[in-house]
């Protein structure tokens, strides 16, 4: 993400929508990762994975919120503006970074080739897939969003994938069929999510 823009939506905004376009098992890429490492303290909202625990095991401590905890997009979206209103709580969701530090960059990448070589010289037994088709393979691996806990959550992916984000530009333009009124403006995706989901 532009610096700038980043430092636009830090000013502004409280949350970062960090939606997978794969749900499938251990599946987390840096649409999660950027935002817990980045100074902007935007709080990940995730979809994701095949269950939250998946983030619970590599993730700092209530660092993030899982949309699988929430039976609809209205108590999603309910949650997120107490959330707006609550320094107390929402601060709650950055405590970690006094204990925790989540790094992104190409040293991350080079630690990590140096553990699998470390655990492939000290004599680890590590259980060996014959078939990786049959250990990872999108039919046994991964689901659909239209099975996630909510069935509302389509919605949200909808909105994801049509969302055509210009380069280095906090805006963007939305261009979709499937809602009821036609919107192709400049807006901002908060707005739009407010006024999706937070119906009173």
């Amino acid at each position: 993400m532009n610096y700038t823009c980043e430092k636009v939506l830090h000013s502004k905004y409280r949350f970062y929508l960090s939606f997978e376009n794969s749900l499938c098992k251990d599946y987390i890429t840096e649409k999660f990762w950027a935002r817990l490492a980045s100074d902007s303290h935007l709080l990940p909202v995730a979809i994701g994975g095949l269950s939250q625990q998946e983030y619970d095991d590599v993730a700092p401590p209530n660092s993030y919120i899982h949309a699988y905890n929430f039976t609809s997009l209205d108590h999603l979206g309910r949650y997120l503006k107490m959330l707006m209103t609550n320094d107390t709580a929402y601060n709650r969701y950055h405590e970690w970074r006094a204990s925790y530090r989540v790094e992104t960059s190409g040293s991350m990448y080079k630690e990590t080739a140096c553990k699998l070589c470390q655990l492939a010289h000290t004599g680890t037994k590590i259980p060996a897939q014959n078939n990786l088709d049959s250990w990872y393979s999108p039919r046994t691996t991964c689901r659909s969003h239209s099975m996630l806990p909510a069935s509302g959550f389509s919605l949200f992916h909808e909105i994801k994938t049509v969302c055509l984000f210009k380069i280095h530009s906090c805006n963007f333009r939305v261009d979709h069929s499937f809602a009821t009124s036609y919107i192709s403006s400049q807006f901002n995706f908060v707005y739009l999510i407010d006024s999706l989901i937070i119906s009173s």
